[in-house]
């Protein structure tokens, strides 16, 4: 049992630096204009997959 919850630890940690990537990756690609759709977006699909849970 502790296994499962070492590496469920591991994958949280992971998940948390793929989203830091991409909301990096979304404000250097897009002008700051036009940055807050797409940013939202993203921020609402992680805000659903937190509901999920």
């Amino acid at each position: 049992m502790s296994d499962l919850i070492v590496f469920r630890g591991l994958q949280g940690i992971g998940a948390g630096t793929l989203m830091a990537i991409a909301i990096t990756i979304i404000g250097d690609i897009m002008p700051g204009e036009t940055r807050g759709k797409p940013s939202s977006w993203e921020r609402r699909e992680c805000c659903r997959q937190h509901r999920r849970i």
